[in-house]
């Protein structure tokens, strides 16, 4: 990690997630696993309250069993029914006929 990121203290943490937040302008899923070792579990209940102090909608699903990717199948099921579920409220789905390009239906162009 430190010959691909280098060891830069101010470097590191100019390109740092809690130095990103200000840059984010969609509303935030973040799904984490408990027992994710390259990126702790401390370090996602640390960044929780950041979108909250910068006012941005977010979400957030943790899974304690789970690493870094889930591998339980009833973890993976839900995860991407949350997935699926906030693409369509937040982008909207492939049957919207606003994101196919029809206008027809909607008056509004594509997202």
């Amino acid at each position: 990690m430190r010959q691909a990121m280098g060891d830069d203290s101010v470097s590191l943490m100019a390109h740092s997630t809690p130095a990103g937040i200000a840059r984010i302008r969609a509303h935030l899923l973040r799904i984490h696993g408990g027992e994710d070792r390259p990126v702790p579990f401390k370090d996602f209940r640390e960044f929780s309250s950041a979108p909250d102090r910068r006012h941005i909608v977010h979400e957030t699903q943790a899974e304690p069993d789970e690493g870094h990717g889930f591998f339980i199948e009833a973890h993976r099921i839900k995860t991407y029914r949350k997935m699926v579920d906030f693409r369509d409220r937040n982008i909207g789905s492939r049957g919207d006929p606003a994101v196919n390009g029809d206008t027809r239906t909607t008056g509004r162009p594509a997202r």
